[in-house]
């Protein structure tokens, strides 16, 4: 009897149904098994973690014990108070994880004897040491006890984590056969409810009709492909064979590459490559690492029609079919040149700013060393100078006219006040050589010996000294104290006129990072001259009103910048003024 249609479609989809069904049941089955083996695979390694907790605990208690009784330092006890608490934590949760197992029981209980045993050795160690029985304990740590006990507990917890690790690899493969059986059972219920679902729907379609729309459906896909692939003019898009020669060719291959369609089809990829690279092989060593990987991203020199070369950047990837056999290959390929030349400035121009900035470096060092080399030269005539200009005074000073005196006092303070020019000169110079010794220094006591020194220089004036604490900072002790040296010994100057004078140091929060001030109430500056404090010979106040050489705030900002950080003032003009600096980047 043959069936109509209707039946074989009914018959055919029913089939499928009680096929899924009856798989449904038995993964259902096999899941539940899953994840019941999954947990016992979780508890066993939750056992192996607690064993390798005790014995790492362990481990740690028994070098701090003995690193307590070798220094005697009670930091080393700290393994051991903590061990106090873990360990009962973690012998009690091996307790509830192996609650129906004898044998687990019986090791449990044996390793909590030992692990007892060896709290009670460690004790007697620290108990020792702390009564001073410094022989005792030495002897203690060389009898070798404390090392068997450990020896034992090592070699029990051994023995444990063997057996659990059997129990775990045996619940593994458990799980893994039951894995196989589910993925099994799923694809044999899907590939024989595939079978019938199949009949069913080739009973609904003819060859003809069937091979129609394949037809109609390749037309369109080849159809979308082409447009667009024709959308994207500026992408060479081609299609290859598995031998590498041209399927198909988009317009823009055309307009990047310079050939027509019918010049390539069937043609080798290869002649897009430079000769040398063809010859040694390049097109054909792609090709295989596309069919090894998938997909291939290159960058590299490529050919046009017409010789001249382009820089390509281009992406390749293997087409397969639903076998996993291999079809063909689709490569997209872009013109990059003008960007690699962009690329390529860009790097000349970060090796030109290299250069300038070594440049400039050679050149900022030539001229310290010739700020020094000047200003030691110098020195010599300003000593013969002042000598000189004294040799008068003194063998001559009554003889001379009154005028005459004055203008060798002149002369001799001259001299003198450029001598401290050269030296600040000097300083300035060192400092600029000079590599900084980085230490931790607490700058309560570096301010503490700037302002002791300043205190025997005021002369009877009266000055408030408020001096906040200031933190520990790494940097080198003795240009931080010339820092303070400088911008106290300035504070206290422009104070002169005031009674009190008021001088203070502090911190405050830049940025979320701290800086250090130094506040006075002395003449101040106008701000809009702010620019001029830290250049060199830069001051903002007569020397008649206030002595200086314009020197010390250019020294400050050079050692601050060394430090890695930032020097800056705020002020008003008979209001005093407040420099700011931080250390570090």
């Amino acid at each position: 009897m043959k069936w109509s249609l209707n039946w074989r479609v009914t018959a055919g989809f029913a089939a499928a149904l009680v096929v899924l069904g009856v798989a449904e049941v038995i993964s259902y089955q096999s899941t539940n098994h899953l994840v019941r083996t999954s947990h016992q695979v979780a508890h066993t390694r939750q056992v192996l973690e607690s064993l390798d907790e005790i014995l790492v605990t362990m481990d740690a208690v028994e070098i701090g014990q003995r690193g307590y009784l070798l220094t005697g330092k009670e930091v080393y006890l700290q393994p051991y108070e903590d061990a106090k608490d873990r360990l009962p934590k973690v012998l009690t949760t091996l307790d509830e994880l192996t609650p129906y197992d004898s044998d687990r029981q019986r090791n449990l209980e044996k390793l909590t004897s030992l692990i007892i045993q060896k709290q009670q050795e460690l004790a007697a160690g620290i108990a020792m040491k702390r009564a001073n029985k410094t022989d005792e304990a030495s002897w203690l740590i060389m009898s070798g006890l404390g090392k068997k006990e450990m020896d034992d507990i090592r070699a029990l917890i051994a023995r444990m984590r063997k057996s659990e690790e059997a129990r775990m690899a045996t619940r593994i493969a458990l799980w893994e056969a039951g894995a196989r059986r589910t993925a099994h059972v799923v694809i044999l219920g899907v590939a024989v409810a595939s079978i019938f679902l199949l009949t069913a729907i080739l009973a609904l379609n003819s060859e003809t009709s069937e091979r129609s729309r394949a037809e109609n459906a390749l037309r369109k896909s080849q159809t979308r492909t082409k447009m667009l692939a024709d959308s994207i003019p500026d992408y060479a898009i081609l299609m290859l064979d598995i031998e590498g020669r041209v399927l198909s060719w988009s317009p823009g291959a055309r307009k990047i590459l310079g050939y027509k369609q019918e010049e390539v089809l069937g043609q080798s990829y290869s002649r897009f490559f430079p000769p040398g690279d063809a010859s040694a092989g390049v097109p054909n060593q792609e090709l295989e690492k596309v069919t090894v990987n998938g997909r291939v991203e290159t960058e590299g020199w490529r050919v046009r029609k017409d010789g001249s070369r382009f820089w390509s950047n281009s992406v390749m990837v293997a087409i397969r079919d639903d076998e996993g056999q291999l079809q063909g290959f689709s490569k997209v390929m872009r013109d990059v040149t003008e960007q690699k030349a962009a690329q390529e400035k860009i790097e000349k121009l970060n090796q030109d700013l290299e250069q300038r900035a070594s440049d400039l470096e050679a050149a900022n060092k030539e001229l310290e060393a010739f700020t020094y080399s000047v200003s030691h030269d110098l020195r010599a005539p300003l000593r013969h100078i002042d000598g000189f200009s004294q040799l008068l005074v003194d063998e001559h000073g009554p003889q001379l006219p009154a005028e005459v005196r004055r203008y060798l006092d002149r002369i001799q303070n001259g001299a003198r006040q450029m001598g401290q020019l050269v030296d600040e000169l000097l300083n300035l110079s060192r400092i600029g050589r000079r590599e900084i010794g980085l230490q931790v220094t607490g700058l309560d006591s570096v301010v503490g010996q700037v302002v002791s020194e300043l205190k025997m220089e005021i002369d009877g004036r009266k000055v408030d000294w408020k001096i906040a604490s200031l933190p520990y900072v790494e940097c080198d002790p003795t240009l931080m104290r010339q820092v303070f040296a400088n911008l106290l010994s300035n504070a206290v100057k422009y104070t002169r006129p005031r009674d009190p004078a008021i001088i203070e140091v502090g911190t405050v929060q830049e940025n979320g990072a701290p800086a250090i001030f130094v506040r006075d109430n002395g003449v101040g500056f106008s701000m809009k001259y702010a620019d001029k404090l830290f250049g060199v010979f830069q001051r903002l106040h007569r020397a008649e009103d206030f002595e200086g050489t314009g020197i010390g705030l250019a020294t400050v900002q050079r050692i601050i910048h060394k430090h890695g950080g930032r020097i800056w003032a705020e002020a008003e003009l008979d209001k005093g003024a407040t420099f700011y600096f931080t250390l570090g980047s």
